[in-house]
């Protein structure tokens, strides 16, 4: 690759970089029901609901787990479930999948563990975010990164492919000693980036502002090619 081909990469780079937005694709805020969610292990160990209209919630309403007291100390865990999910690329076409975020509460006693699941065509990929789950009564955000570092279940190929396929996401809950103990969690949000690179199937249509900067980028590099023709230099 010659000089001039190195220089008008890199000025078309730097100007349809700008023109990447940040932006929410999807929220699950629990307003007007559960959203799909459910109880992972329906009738065992942690007992999963919705708050109900005006429930507890950030600001309101929001998903409930409760694990009961035991009599005899035994390890558990369970989890807040949402199955059915789909296809993320193509339900989002010219973005990449930056993060999900949720809020997250701890009623009284901080969970024994904290682990983010998600499973599809590429395997059941995890990863634990108890670091995120650290203050009592207090809601605090989490997010999960959608960059394959930091995942443990297979390959960056088989990650892709779960996101593109996804049968549920877990938000997995492991007791803390045997006292009865309840955790929510609010806001479940898909964070995206438009024009980001994602590995969606399908782009979108450029918006004027991004045909603008691109036209702008090509005259960049016409007018580095004539300076380069009358001088014999780059800069």
């Amino acid at each position: 690759m010659n000089k001039l081909s190195k220089h008008g990469m890199m000025v078309v780079g730097l100007l349809v970089g700008t023109v990447a937005q940040a932006a929410v694709l999807s929220t699950d805020d629990f307003a007007l029901g559960n959203e799909g969610w459910a109880d992972r292990d329906a009738g065992v160990d942690m007992t999963v609901s919705w708050t109900g209209l005006g429930g507890f919630g950030n600001p309101t309403e929001s998903m409930q787990g409760t694990f009961a007291a035991q009599g005899v100390p035994a390890s558990e865990s369970d989890a807040f479930r949402l199955s059915g999910v789909g296809d993320l690329w193509g339900a989002n076409p010219g973005y990449s999948l930056d993060s999900f975020t949720f809020d997250f509460y701890s009623d009284h006693i901080l969970p024994g563990d904290l682990i983010f699941r998600i499973n599809g065509s590429g395997g059941t990929f995890i990863r634990n975010i108890a670091s995120y789950a650290t203050a009592l009564d207090a809601w605090q955000g989490v997010t999960v990164s959608l960059g394959y570092s930091g995942w443990l279940g297979g390959t960056a190929a088989a990650f892709s492919n779960t996101l593109g396929s996804v049968n549920w996401i877990d938000i997995q809950v492991a007791r803390n000693g045997a006292g009865a103990q309840t955790y929510y969690f609010d806001n479940f949000i898909l964070n995206g980036t438009l024009g980001g690179g994602g590995g969606g199937e399908s782009s979108a249509v450029p918006e004027p502002n991004t045909l603008l900067l691109l036209s702008l980028a090509g005259a960049g590099l016409v007018s580095v090619r004539r300076h380069v023709l009358k001088t014999g230099r780059l800069t």
